[in-house]
């Protein structure tokens, strides 16, 4: 059976721009490389361009550990500290 979640992320004022740039990174880097990503999509709000979606879905939860621990979450993760707002949403 496979994992789907969603995580809302909200970013400071300003970031957004920066936080685009490494969350594409960040997706790019996911489908090419982590074996099992079913599903790995970004969503930026029109409304209100802070707000961030991501839509995950991973064939195992052997293949979700693998992914949180690639170079690129754990790069992903020092930028993110530095940019999110508030709580981050799963």
């Amino acid at each position: 059976m496979s994992i789907r979640f969603s995580v809302l992320m909200v970013v400071g004022p300003g970031d957004a721009g920066q936080f685009s740039i490494a969350m594409d990174r960040m997706a790019k880097a996911t489908w090419e490389v982590d074996k099992g990503c079913v599903q790995y999509e970004v969503f930026r709000s029109e409304k209100a361009p802070e707000r961030f979606l991501l839509l995950e879905e991973w064939a195992d939860e052997e293949s979700l550990e693998a992914h949180k621990n690639t170079p690129h979450m754990l790069e992903l993760r020092k930028s993110m500290t530095l940019l999110i707002e508030g709580p981050i949403r799963v």
